[in-house]
């Protein structure tokens, strides 16, 4: 029975584990097709790094437009030539410098772009007047081809006056070339919060990695899952089966104890025989007998035959008859099967546990499937990143996937009750019967033993019981009489 009770508590913990497994394969059920798509993201992982890393083509043009300073340098040097060549002053650093005075120290690539600007339309001047320059030296030369010597001077001078080349530059208007009111004041913040959002996508885009990690993290305040709870329970189980076998061995030591009790009733019967003469002196004897003989023999008042009444209180060494012995071999015979009553409920108490797991485990197991079917069919159609990634998450949640799900672990064994523990115990209660049987035997031996070592004694002992029932005897005659 406490087998059984065992397994019932392991089947308890078993079945608390087992409902707790099937509910996380059912959310696992979900949570599997995320999982997968977290896994397979090399490939859009690259796909956004190549995305990202093309942000520098789209803002290299833009930062070259406001940083480079190789179209600057050749705008400064061609202006300079003309400014040397008609011998004027650097009126387009002059006109940069008074502008650049009316913005803020932190603009600066607001300054530097708006100084560009002076001087790329600067520049377009001066290429104007160098292209000027080079018609009039074609006119000059042709002139001089189809004129005479003499008349050639005077004539091809008037195309060979390099001033008036420089005269749009000369009579311009002051704002012609001012880009001041075309570029707008926040510049300088726009471009610096590009260039900082280029620095973040550009450099962190090569530590992109996609990683999946599962983390369980709660606190265990009063809070135990289900493999604890079928642990703990388990082991207050193991914790009661201790103490009952602790207390199995405790009653066995006990019982090994009273053996000693066979010692001291031994001692306590020979001192009592030696010292009451009355005290269990009530067996008719040989010597008994031989005493009766004698009377008999003298025609004086003989014992025996006994009475019917004295017959069931003295005992007949050398009868097999149970005399005053029988009323207390009926009462030990009925607690003997009260016993015997006891233990059989318990037999059959067991055998009835055992029933009831057997049935449990007859028609209990089951072999079950999670299946994962999914009635979702979304097309994205997009071929884009993100797009792409919606793909994929919606393919591993149709991709079919099943679970099968088994409680043979956790299916009770019952244990049927071995045959030899029937025989050991009805066959303990058998031996008890037959030792109730021979015990009234038995005990006459004590006073043999006695009478062996103190003969004496024991003539003493026989004496006094012939007295004693030949006065009781005379006394009920001489009742009887009156």
């Amino acid at each position: 029975m406490c087998l059984n009770a065992k397994e019932v508590v392991r089947e308890f913990a078993c079945s608390n584990e087992l409902s707790h497994n099937i509910s996380k394969a059912k959310y696992e059920l979900v949570e599997k097709p995320v999982r997968r798509t977290a896994n397979e993201l090399d490939n859009e992982v690259g796909q956004f790094k190549d995305t990202i890393s093309s942000i520098d083509i789209v803002i290299g043009p833009l930062e070259d437009e406001i940083e480079g300073t190789d179209e600057e340098y050749q705008s400064r040097v061609e202006n300079d030539y003309i400014d040397d060549l008609f011998s004027t002053s650097r009126s387009s650093d002059r006109r940069i410098h008074t502008v650049l005075k009316t913005y803020l120290e932190n603009d600066y690539y607001l300054k530097k772009y708006v100084s560009k600007l002076e001087y790329r339309c600067e520049n377009q001047l001066s290429r104007a007047v160098i292209v000027c320059l080079k018609a009039m030296s074609k006119a000059y030369d042709r002139c001089s081809q189809v004129t005479p010597e003499y008349a050639g001077l005077l004539l091809c001078s008037s195309v060979r006056t390099p001033y008036i080349c420089n005269i749009m530059r000369n009579i311009r208007l002051k704002n012609t070339c001012d880009s001041a009111k075309q570029v707008d004041l926040g510049l300088s913040d726009g471009f610096n919060a590009l260039k900082q959002i280029k620095f973040i996508f550009v450099n962190n885009s090569k530590n992109i990695k996609v990683q999946y990690k599962d983390t369980y993290e709660y606190e265990v305040n009063d809070i135990q899952d289900a493999k604890e709870t079928g642990a703990r329970v388990t082991h207050a189980f193991e914790e009661k089966i201790s103490i009952m076998g602790t207390g199995t061995i405790v009653i066995n030591v006990c019982m090994a104890l009273l053996f000693l009790r066979i010692f001291s009733a031994a001692i306590s019967y020979h001192d009592m025989y030696l010292t009451h003469i009355d005290y269990d002196n009530l067996y008719i004897t040989g010597c008994f007998k031989q005493l009766d003989d004698r009377r008999k023999a003298k025609n004086k008042l003989a014992l025996l035959p006994l009475k019917k009444m004295e017959r069931l209180k003295y005992i007949d060494v050398y009868s097999v008859a149970y005399t005053q012995e029988r009323s207390k071999l009926y009462t030990q015979i009925l607690k003997l099967m009260l016993e015997m009553i006891t233990a059989t409920t318990f037999v059959m108490l067991d055998r009835l546990f055992y029933e009831a797991l057997d049935v449990v485990r007859r028609h209990a197991e089951m072999d079950a499937t999670l299946p994962g079917v999914r009635d979702l069919n979304i097309e994205v159609e997009g071929t884009g990143i993100l797009a792409g990634l919606i793909r994929k998450l919606l393919n591993n949640f149709n991709d079919l996937c099943f679970q099968k799900i088994n409680n043979s672990e956790c299916i009770p064994r019952p244990r049927l009750m071995p045959p030899i523990y029937f025989l050991k115990i009805y066959g303990g209660y058998l031996w008890i019967l037959l030792l109730l049987y021979v015990n009234p035997y038995t005990l006459r031996l004590r006073r043999l033993i006695c009478s062996y070592f103190y003969p004496l004694r024991e003539k003493h002992r026989i004496l006094h019981l012939y007295n004693d029932i030949l006065k009781k005897r005379m006394k009920i005659n001489k009742t009887f009489r009156r």
